[in-house]
Formats: C-alpha cells, sequence, structure tokens
C-alpha cells in the first residue's frame, strides 16, 4: 500500500475542493440566472428541469472521474469531501423544486384567469343570442298581433257600414210605414164617405118605394118630387140619371187602370195611386196614372 505525503493530501484537497467550488458556482449561477428570467408563460417547466438536472449529474461524473484519476486509493477521503457539494446539491434542488411550484403555482392561475375569460365570453354570447332570439320572438308575436288588430279593425269598419245602412233602410221604413198610415188614413175616410153615401142612397130608394110597391123609378120620381116640392119631372129624372151616373163614374174609377176587369186594390208608392188590381200590380214597374217608378206596393182590403 503506497502511502502520500503531506504535500501530495494537500494538493489532494486543493484538487477536490478546486473541483467542487466551480461546480456550486455554476449550479448557483445556474439557479439565479432562473430566478431572474423566469419562464415564459404558457410553456412547461419539465424541459427546464431536466436539462438542469442533466447539467448538474454531468458535472458530478466529471468530479468522480477527475478524483479517480487522482488518486484511487483514497476514497473515504474524496468521499468526506463531497459532503459539502452533497448539502449544496440539496439545497439547490429544494431552490429548484420551490421556483418550480412557484412557476405551476403562476400557471395555474393563468389557467384559470383564461378558462374564466374563455367563460365569460361564452356567458356574453349566450346572453347575447338569448337576447337575440327573445327579441325576434317578441317581433314575431308583436307582428301577429297587429295582423290581427288590422284583421279586427276592417271587420269594425264594415260592421259600421252595415249599421249605418240598417239606420238608413230603418229610417226609409220609418216613413214608408207613416206614408202607409197616411194612406190607411185617406182609404178609411174614403171608404166611410162612400158608405154613407150608400146609405143614404139605399135609404132614399127605400122611402120611395114604399107608394106603388116596388116601381123603383116612379117612387124615385115621387120621392124626389115630395121632397123638393117640385112637379117638374124632367128635373126628376134628371137627378135620378145623374145620381146613377155618379155612381157608374165612381165605379169605373175605382176599376183597374190596366185591365179594366178588376176593382183597384192596390196602392203604388211612393206616388200613392190606387189604381192596379192584385194581378196586374206584377206586371207593371211603373204607374199608370203618373209614370212615376214604383217603388213598392200596399194592398187596401176595401168593405
Amino acid at each position: 500500500m503506497m502511502m502520500m505525503n503531506p504535500m501530495d493530501a494537500s494538493m489532494n484537497l486543493y484538487n477536490n475542493y478546486s473541483l467542487v467550488f466551480p461546480l456550486l458556482e455554476t449550479t448557483t449561477v445556474t439557479a439565479s440566472e432562473t430566478l431572474h428570467h423566469p419562464a415564459p408563460p404558457y410553456s412547461s417547466l419539465i424541459p427546464d428541469s431536466f436539462a438542469t438536472l442533466k447539467t448538474i449529474t454531468a458535472m458530478k461524473s466529471d468530479v468522480s472521474t477527475t478524483n479517480v484519476s487522482v488518486s484511487r486509493k483514497r476514497s473515504i477521503d474524496s468521499v468526506d469531501y463531497r459532503l459539502p457539494y452533497n448539502k449544496n446539491r440539496a439545497t439547490d434542488f429544494s431552490f429548484l423544486g420551490e421556483h418550480l411550484f412557484i412557476q405551476i403555482h403562476q400557471q395555474q392561475l393563468e389557467i384559470d384567469n383564461l378558462v374564466s375569460q374563455h367563460m365569460e365570453k361564452v356567458r356574453m354570447e349566450l346572453e347575447e343570442k338569448r337576447k337575440r332570439q327573445v327579441r325576434m320572438l317578441m317581433e314575431s308575436i308583436e307582428l301577429r298581433v297587429m295582423k290581427r288588430l288590422k284583421s279586427k279593425e276592417e271587420d269594425i269598419e264594415t260592421i259600421e257600414k252595415l249599421n249605418i245602412a240598417l239606420e238608413e233602410k230603418v229610417n226609409s221604413l220609418c216613413i214608408e210605414n207613416q206614408i202607409w198610415r197616411d194612406l190607411a188614413q185617406t182609404n178609411e175616410a174614403n171608404a166611410n164617405a162612400l158608405r154613407s153615401n150608400l146609405m143614404q142612397a139605399l135609404t132614399n130608394v127605400k122611402e120611395s118605394a114604399g107608394e106603388d110597391g116596388g116601381a123603383t123609378v116612379g117612387a124615385a120620381a115621387n120621392d124626389a118630387e115630395s121632397c123638393c116640392g117640385s112637379n117638374d119631372e124632367n128635373e126628376v129624372w134628371r137627378m135620378i140619371a145623374g145620381g146613377a151616373h155618379d155612381k157608374e163614374e165612381e165605379r169605373s174609377e175605382r176599376m183597374c187602370r190596366k185591365c179594366g176587369k178588376e176593382e183597384s186594390c192596390v196602392v203604388i208608392l211612393p206616388c200613392r195611386h190606387l189604381c192596379l188590381c192584385t194581378v196586374c200590380v206584377s206586371t207593371l214597374q211603373i204607374c199608370p196614372i203618373c209614370n212615376s217608378f214604383k217603388n213598392a206596393t200596399l194592398h187596401v182590403n176595401l168593405i
């Protein structure tokens, strides 16, 4: 076994420290650079950590090779001298772990921020889409309501026009009813006058027939002579003939102006002429007396 002198041991010691210190310095500089120059956002720190570990491992292998080349028989001393290096390496790894945790936490915060921003953007888009759909629905409902209101307004206008037409029809019917009432009263007065004249003539005939037992002409002449106090037979016959002529003329006036066979029983409106029978009224559109157009007719029953 070969022994080393104190000078060789000192050189070996210095060589070991000279090999260790640059490694620590290099490692410290690398950590400082990593601290002052953090990884860019949205990038993974795992490759950088692996690169750092590879660098440290390579340096360690170089140190081991150097130590072996200097002295392979003083392994215990070499192990003893590497203890400060191992402590520094553990400190470096602890620092790198804290730095890595800070970077991961920062990236997690950035990811959460991005997710929240994206969620807010999606929420705003959904809200805008919902508002747009609600607006479209309201416009559609408003359009339908406007169409229905317009249709109802048109129906109301039509009903108002119909009411106006019905009111005019009612007014015309009221006027026509008043005309018919006046005509009925006039016809009733004429009928009463004719009835009284007929009763008077029958009374005169009965009084004159009481003297000679049924000679109508002589009785009428005697009755006329006794009533008038005149013996002029010509005057008596003239009165009888005039009465008969008046009755015949009145009867002819009451006959239909178209056929002349039936009695007139229909009044033409609006001229109010009693001049047609029930058969001829459907064949004429104008009054045969005044030639005015026929609007309506009124049937009259004369007793």
